[in-house]
């Protein structure tokens, strides 16, 4: 198997230095494009996955995209599934969200912070009218 992704996209991930089996699954050469393709978020809509699909040129006959969003959780049968909503955009064309946050908990920050040790921590979400953006960073050193 082998995933193809855009060279701009590529050069970010050489920065990771992944193991070399898990670099090896990775391509950014279009002569090597497999089943697979990571594209930009915003070719995650109807018409830029139409295109790709005929720039394929007939080796694929439909295309099924997976975007990840925070919106779709309990959309596919409510609020105890962790399956998002699957959009069928025309016979060959379909999208389904699968769901993510970008949010960590309380205590997924603290053990981050436990392991990692940093000397700063910068506050970003609320800072709050009395100015206290700093209020429990104390307990995340603990």
């Amino acid at each position: 198997m082998t995933i193809h992704v855009e060279r701009a996209k590529m050069r970010l991930i050489e920065c990771m230095h992944l193991p070399p089996a898990d670099r090896a699954l990775l391509t950014s050469d279009a002569a090597n494009m497999g089943r697979w393709r990571v594209v930009p978020m915003g070719h995650l809509k109807a018409t830029k996955l139409r295109e790709l699909l005929g720039a394929s040129r007939g080796a694929f006959d439909a295309v099924v995209a997976f975007r990840p969003t925070g919106w779709a959780y309990g959309k596919g049968g409510g609020p105890s599934t962790a399956a998002g909503r699957t959009m069928r955009l025309g016979g060959n064309v379909t999208i389904v969200e699968v769901p993510y946050s970008e949010h960590s908990s309380f205590e997924e920050i603290r053990q981050c912070v436990h392991d990692l040790r940093p000397r700063k921590i910068v506050a970003t979400v609320g800072a709050g009218p009395r100015g206290d953006r700093h209020a429990g960073l104390a307990l995340l050193r603990d």
